[in-house]
């Protein structure tokens, strides 16, 4: 994987965005991009999709160490997770899975 994937990841995450949107707008899933980690060294870029409402994160990091894969974690937006990363063919991360797991996610639960 090339340093420019994080930006094919991007443009899946935007898809994904405006169908979340036009099917469930409460949810307004943010996505954001840094490239912070590879400017400090590390052969990393980071794709964070949150949602503002329920506080919620999905993280998800393209490695140039581990070519074809992509780690992907829930959290919280505001809270360290215990929670490791998971990893997944690039090839699987389509838009249907991100919102699928931007609606399992970050869809509100009662408590």
């Amino acid at each position: 994987m090339s340093n420019q994937d994080i930006y094919a990841l991007a443009e899946t995450a935007e898809a994904a965005q405006v169908q979340i949107q036009a099917r469930c707008s409460r949810l307004d899933p943010v996505v954001g991009v840094s490239r912070k980690l590879r400017e400090a060294g590390f052969p990393i870029d980071l794709m964070t999709i949150d949602c503002l409402q329920t506080g919620k994160r999905i993280s998800l990091l393209v490695n140039d160490d581990k070519p074809g894969l992509i780690a992907y974690q829930r959290g919280f937006r505001d809270q360290p997770t215990e929670a490791g990363f998971t990893d997944l063919a690039f090839a699987e991360v389509s838009v249907t899975q991100l919102c699928i797991w931007i609606r399992d996610w970050f869809t509100p639960t009662a408590d």
